[in-house]
């Protein structure tokens, strides 16, 4: 009888070795794995989830962007009403710099019509720029990184990185604002395509980065054949 020969189990790459290619391989349904599956496809019905993947956490852009966008709109508006105000105040000036009679002016009831037409505009261009700031947001799988951008009202775009793919993720925060608020960009740079994507505006980058390191290094062990126990 030939004595049995003694298994040899490989040991996982850390972060940072060198990754597999290939496609994610599906960890054993369990019950649990199932019930997560089920309540991701539930909550985010627009994303493509393969059997068993699920959705580790949803990351949006920071609030700080939206205050940008309003309080540029909230500047319009009142540059609008002060010269609203000037002109009204000041139509005997008007009248003598134009050289016209009084008469030939616009009532101030009148001139009030465009400027709240413009101000009602300004607001209109508020609502589409939040739309499209919010728009824009991403999602961490258990397999795979998914990108919305959205460049215009209409105009959407798609991105997916697996996380067998990921070589490397790192933020990065500019300024003193960045550093109080704690917002920054993220970057994550990919094997063989030498690609690097970037998500700006992203609240708490260094916690994002964390939980990509560790969901990739989860999907590169599930590839190489080990069970996937901890979520």
């Amino acid at each position: 009888m030939q004595p049995q020969q003694p298994q040899h189990t490989p040991q996982p790459h850390q972060h940072g070795s060198l990754r597999i290619p290939g496609t994610p391989r599906h960890p054993q349904l369990t019950p649990e794995l199932e019930a997560k599956h089920k309540e991701s496809r539930h909550r985010y019905p627009s994303l493509s989830l393969s059997a068993g993947e699920f959705v580790i956490q949803e990351v949006r852009r920071h609030p700080i962007g939206l205050l940008t966008i309003w309080g540029f709109v909230l500047l319009l508006v009142l540059l609008m009403l002060g010269a609203l105000s000037l002109y009204n105040s000041n139509q005997g000036l008007i009248t003598q710099v134009l050289m016209i009679a009084p008469e030939n002016l616009p009532s101030p009831e009148l001139a009030t019509v465009p400027v709240l037409i413009l101000c009602a505009f300004f607001g209109l261009g508020g609502v589409i720029g939040t739309i499209i700031y919010e728009g824009n947001k991403f999602y961490i799988t258990s397999e795979s990184v998914i990108q919305f951008i959205q460049t215009g009202l209409f105009t959407t775009k798609q991105q997916t990185v697996n996380l067998i793919n990921v070589e490397d993720a790192s933020s990065e925060q500019t300024g003193i604002l960045q550093q109080v608020l704690n917002y920054g960009t993220l970057k994550l740079s990919t094997q063989g395509e030498e690609t690097t994507y970037h998500f700006q505006y992203v609240a708490k980058p260094k916690k994002i980065v964390n939980e990509i390191n560790d969901a990739s290094e989860r999907a590169v062990k599930i590839l190489q054949g080990y069970p996937a126990s901890e979520y």
